[in-house]
């Protein structure tokens, strides 16, 4: 989300001198590139995602059993239960914003999900 980022400033800095769990074992110019290769999934897909205001909302009865998702669909349906706002849902989601948005369109079209 950053590489979409025009302006703005920031520093990184380590937080303290501990250890880091899982470091990243990858190249600055790898980290880079899968970057950008998400942002272009990611703007690909825009035309089958609701506005970044909209609303999310949970059909009443839902038909679809939860059983049928996986862990990360029912992390990103929770999500959508707890916040409803595509940009909430987006900053809230434990998956990255591509596998989120990918998430939110299956759950709409398999009826998990309708925008209100």
């Amino acid at each position: 989300r950053m590489l979409a980022w025009t302006k703005g400033t920031f520093e990184l800095t380590p937080a303290d001198d501990k250890p880091v769990e899982n470091p990243i074992q990858a190249s600055v110019q790898e980290i880079w590139m899968e970057g950008l290769r998400q942002q272009d999934e990611l703007q690909a897909m825009q035309d089958k995602l609701p506005d970044r205001a909209g609303r999310l909302t949970i059909p009443s009865p839902m038909k679809a059993a939860l059983r049928e998702l996986t862990p990360t669909e029912v992390d990103v349906w929770q999500t959508v239960w707890n916040h409803r706002d595509l940009q909430r849902v987006l900053d809230l989601s434990p998956a990255s914003d591509l596998d989120t948005a990918r998430v939110v369109v299956k759950l709409l079209a398999a009826g998990y999900l309708t925008v209100e």
